[in-house]
């Protein structure tokens, strides 16, 4: 029989352990239209509507006339596991209208058999199938906006198999996720293919919440070292980058932009040890931005703050 991971969650929370899809993008411009005319010609210092992009057009039209998506198979090529987050997330950027999808699944374990209640949560659009049959779909297509509904899920008693299609549209930036809550009573398990062990993922979050770098500034040639809370209970491999902002100036013309560049660093924090240093000097004027990835055996929690030189360190956490 195949591994599998089975992670908890209880009443209020969130289902975020997927076995993931590719993410598929697809260009989707919509038609050449003439905008309209909202502009009533008086200076206004701030955003000035210019009503919805001919693509959030041509999606809601799309959206409105086509039938029900297809459930199809597909190859795992992510996992996600419970963190930080309560949402099943892949916000990001993209500089040109496109079309985002992505499948995920995992097995939903009820404590019985039976019609369960839980609140779905989205920006874009969500299908969800259930043993092969498709349940229901909520598709607001708000652009960042979130909207969320209350549906009813039936689950057997030994495993019911979900399968989500969350979809949206990126015009630039997006809010490109699914919260999906329990709002049953007692504990509702979830299983996905993996040996991923909870015990572990959890003392991998407890490292990541209570990171942060022994300084608060930094000078060139500074080593960077990290401090945890507690000690590790189990060696840890530590992987991140050092992302340094800064501004170019082009000289004579005395033009300006922003630049970026980053380094990998590795480290190792050891059973017992509160301290690591990962990295003997930065090496760079201005390092802004820091990523970190803890990980043990198969699992990785991620853990990214924000370091301003000659500033205090803000710190913010998310798997």
């Amino acid at each position: 029989m195949a591994e599998r991971a089975l992670f908890t969650t209880m009443p209020g929370e969130t289902v975020t352990a997927f076995a993931l899809s590719a993410m598929q993008e697809t260009p989707f411009n919509g038609a050449v239209t003439r905008g309209v005319e909202n502009v009533d010609y008086k200076f206004i210092n701030g955003f000035v509507d210019v009503g919805d992009l001919p693509c959030r057009v041509a999606l809601w039209d799309d959206v409105a006339n086509r039938p029900t998506p297809a459930l199809e198979e597909f190859a795992t090529s992510a996992t996600n596991l419970p963190g930080f987050n309560r949402r099943l997330d892949f916000s990001g950027f993209w500089h040109l209208p496109t079309r985002l999808a992505r499948w995920a699944k995992c097995t939903l374990i009820p404590p019985a058999g039976g019609d369960h209640p839980f609140r779905i949560a989205t920006c874009g659009g969500v299908h969800i199938w259930v043993d092969g049959e498709h349940v229901t779909g909520f598709e607001p297509y708000s652009r960042n906006h979130t909207q969320e509904t209350e549906i009813t899920l039936p689950l057997r008693e030994g495993g019911s198999e979900l399968v989500l299609l969350i979809e949206d549209l990126a015009e630039r930036d997006i809010n490109f996720f699914v919260e999906l809550t329990w709002l049953g009573e007692g504990a509702l398990q979830s299983a996905i293919p993996g040996n991923a062990d909870p015990a572990a993922l959890t003392a991998l979050m407890d490292l990541a919440r209570s990171v942060h770098p022994d300084k608060v500034a930094f000078a060139v040639g500074d080593a960077l070292e990290l401090s945890f809370a507690s000690p590790a209970s189990q060696d840890v491999q530590i992987a991140g980058k050092v992302l340094e902002m800064f501004t170019r100036l082009a000289v004579p013309r005395g033009d300006y932009g922003l630049s970026s560049r980053e380094t990998e660093i590795l480290g190792l924090l050891v059973d017992g040890l509160t301290k690591q240093r990962i990295a003997e000097e930065l090496g760079w004027p201005r390092p802004r931005k820091r990523f970190m990835i803890f990980s043990s055996t198969r699992l990785a929690v991620t853990s990214r703050w924000n370091l301003p030189p000659n500033h205090s360190a803000r710190r913010r956490t998310s798997a």
